[in-house]
């Protein structure tokens, strides 16, 4: 999250999101620049953030059609792309809100049938009891998830087992995910979160939603100096 008043250089806010500093065709502001005509109507980022910018950190149209035309689609992503990271959200439940969905997306696995597995106990003459588990792994942390993200049905007694299901699991982005400490996982857990208070788990919540909201992960910003 960044304090929007302290960003004063609106050529270089607009510079460092790969924007030309235009100077407008039409509108109010005909004949000025971008900054130039930002710095007329709202004085700072803060102003027009609280001015222009909804709760979930997007860009009214009136902004880009009324009062300072001539953007292209690129240049509205960036600019929304900012304001969502770093604009003043109702609290920091709705800035991590608005966090987490940029960083989530959709698995989809289709899990069809396995052919001529192994017998588990051939003296028997009996096959095997076959079922799927599905673990993910974070890249950026190289680690399994201790628990399966998905389990199918055992089928019983059958070397060649069908099962022809699909699902659909949302995921965060490893390195956003690597932000906070994941949930425990197993009975133990779910046995202590069902005894907490909750006090307990409003201070999980909290701790929770200001690591989705830091910019720089749990490890903070790290600076090198050289000669």
């Amino acid at each position: 999250f960044t304090d929007l008043s302290q960003i004063t250089d609106l050529g270089q806010w607009l510079q460092d999101l790969h924007i030309a500093d235009k100077i407008l065709a039409s509108g109010p502001y005909q004949g000025k620049t971008r900054t130039e005509a930002i710095r007329e109507n709202w004085g700072d980022l803060r102003s027009l953030s609280r001015d222009v910018v909804a709760a979930d950190g997007t860009l009214d149209k009136k902004f880009s059609t009324q009062i300072l035309p001539g953007w292209d689609k690129a240049e509205l992503s960036s600019l929304n792309k900012f304001f969502k990271e770093h604009g003043e959200g109702e609290d920091t439940n709705a800035r991590a809100n608005v966090q987490e969905k940029l960083h989530t997306g959709a698995l989809t696995i289709k899990i069809t049938q396995a052919r001529f597995l192994r017998r588990s106990d051939a003296k028997k003459m009996r096959d095997c009891d076959p079922s799927v588990h599905v673990w993910i792994r974070n890249d950026h942390q190289m680690a399994w998830r201790k628990k399966p993200i998905y389990r199918t049905k055992t089928i019983s007694n059958n070397r060649n087992p069908t099962w022809d299901v699909t699902f659909t699991k949302d995921i965060l982005t490893g390195a956003y995910e690597a932000r906070y400490k994941l949930p425990e996982e197993g009975w133990l857990a779910e046995v202590k979160r069902a005894t907490m208070t909750s006090k307990q788990k409003r201070y999980i919540e909290e701790d929770r939603a200001a690591a989705m909201v830091k910019r720089f992960g749990k490890d903070g910003l790290r600076i090198k100096f050289s000669d």
